[in-house]
């Protein structure tokens, strides 16, 4: 089991980074005759980061809002600011990056599904994608592959936190929650951030963000 867990959170770790790694392609000079195409295209592309922004946004508020109503059982200060952190707790910290990351990656697949059964990937980053593609295989049908494997991934890795999670219920459970939802919020912020910084590195016209999000950057 852990060794089939193992795989299943560096594929999933790996697939996040080559995504940001990709380059994103040149925007060249945009003749006259295809301006209208061209418009069609960045409109289709903000449209498309602006919900994929919105529901990675929804994610990171509900995030900040369990580690806010979370209260934590009266402690001395040092409980919490010089906790080494034991196996247990770093394989349920990683796990948690992992199962964060892996949901951020299925909602931009997810939307980037949406975008080709509706045949508009024409105007989405193909940089967003980081799949290869087998002899005779659409993206849309790449996409619907990924899309069904990440589904039971995402079972194993939250069956995995489960039962690491039972393990310390007993003993340390308050302490390794607080851990978890800080691990939330922080996980939430760092991949909201960089879809941002990927979509406008893309060439995308994203709004800039409300001011009670700036402070979160």
């Amino acid at each position: 089991m852990s060794r089939v867990l193992t795989t299943v959170c560096l594929a999933v770790l790996a697939t996040f980074v080559a995504c940001i790694n990709q380059p994103s392609p040149e925007s060249g000079n945009t003749p006259e005759s295809t301006r209208p195409q061209q418009q069609t295209r960045d409109r289709d592309r903000a449209q498309w980061a602006g919900r994929v922004m919105s529901d990675l946004r929804i994610r990171l508020d509900q995030a900040e809002l369990a580690a806010t109503n979370y209260h934590l059982p009266p402690v001395p200060p040092e409980y919490l600011s010089e906790d080494p952190l034991n196996s247990l707790t770093d394989r349920i910290l990683r796990l948690t990056d992992t199962v964060l990351r892996a949901e951020a990656d299925r909602i931009v697949k997810g939307a980037l599904y949406e975008e080709a059964k509706a045949g508009r990937m024409e105007g989405v980053p193909r940089a967003f994608g980081g799949l290869t593609l087998v002899p005779n295989q659409t993206v849309e049908q790449a996409l619907k592959a990924y899309l069904e494997r990440a589904a039971r991934d995402d079972k194993m890795l939250k069956a995995a936190l489960s039962l690491e999670m039972d393990q310390v219920a007993a003993k340390n459970q308050p302490k390794v929650q607080y851990f978890v939802l800080r691990r939330n919020v922080e996980t939430g912020r760092s991949i909201y951030r960089d879809f941002i910084a990927r979509a406008r590195a893309s060439g995308i016209d994203l709004p800039e963000p409300e001011s009670s999000q700036l402070a979160l950057l």
